[in-house]
């Protein structure tokens, strides 16, 4: 039996084809009591009915990865925020999201007060570790000499922090301010410290307070270009060979 209507021409059995004419896109059957009003009409109505479909698609495709179940689910979820209290869910969650930054906000600041506490006792230990190394590099150089009396130790201590520093290296040197000269070891600090305050020195065997500063210079360190005494020199290498280097060195020399 032939149908009224054919979407495509394939579909139209063989032989009849001659029957039908396409109208609007579809093959419609050309007989005796089908007026062209009849034929206009279903087309409208295919129109429709197309125009349908399309719109129905695009309502589809705003649901995208959705299903029914899912899109349910939401329902719910907004219904329960909802029932919270009503429509002012963005103003409720905007209270919550500034709580959340506040307290964010609290933890950040409070982090970087302890950064900024770390850091400040990072630099004091750095500066008492400075200053321990400068003074304990002076006394040393004050023992090693010799020639320092223990009443001035405090001194030498003072004046050490006021001249010296530790360089890139960790060496105790003396600063570019320091009027006795920049990068001077504290061994040779010590000696052209005791030049310039002689009550620094140790009272001699005979009683006087400092003696005469060559007669210091001789007896203690033939080395300093201001006193060389060769004759010295060898008395002490043979009597304490460990002085006789010591002193030396203080002298910027090796033996």
């Amino acid at each position: 039996m032939l149908k009224f209507s054919y979407n495509s021409e394939a579909e139209i059995p063989e032989g009849a084809k001659q029957f039908y004419k396409l109208v609007g896109g579809i093959w419609l059957l050309q007989a005796d009591g089908v007026s062209t009003a009849d034929a206009d009409g279903f087309k409208a109505s295919m129109n429709a009915a197309r125009a349908d479909v399309d719109k129905f698609k695009a309502v589809i495709g705003k649901f995208g990865k959705h299903t029914p179940e899912s899109v349910a689910e939401l329902e719910e979820t907004v219904a329960g925020l909802k029932a919270g209290g009503g429509s002012d869910i963005e103003e409720r969650v905007n209270a919550q999201v500034q709580v959340r930054t506040a307290n964010l906000q609290r933890d950040i600041t409070a982090a970087n007060q302890r950064a900024t506490e770390a850091e400040g006792k990072l630099t004091d230990v750095n500066v008492q570790f400075s200053k321990t190394q400068i003074e304990s590099a002076a006394a040393n150089a004050a023992s090693t000499l010799g020639q320092v009396a223990d009443s001035a130790l405090v001194d030498v201590r003072m004046h050490a922090n006021l001249d010296l520093e530790l360089n890139e290296k960790g060496e105790v040197v003396t600063k570019e301010t320091c009027a006795l000269g920049a990068g001077l070891t504290s061994a040779q600090w010590i000696q052209k410290k005791l030049e310039a305050m002689p009550h620094w020195e140790k009272p001699t065997v005979g009683g006087n307070s400092h003696g005469s500063r060559g007669a210091r210079n001789q007896a203690d360190n033939p080395w300093d270009k201001k006193t060389w005494n060769v004759t010295e020199q060898h008395t002490l290498i043979n009597a304490d060979l460990g002085k006789a280097k010591t002193l030396a060195k203080a002298a910027g020399l090796e033996i």
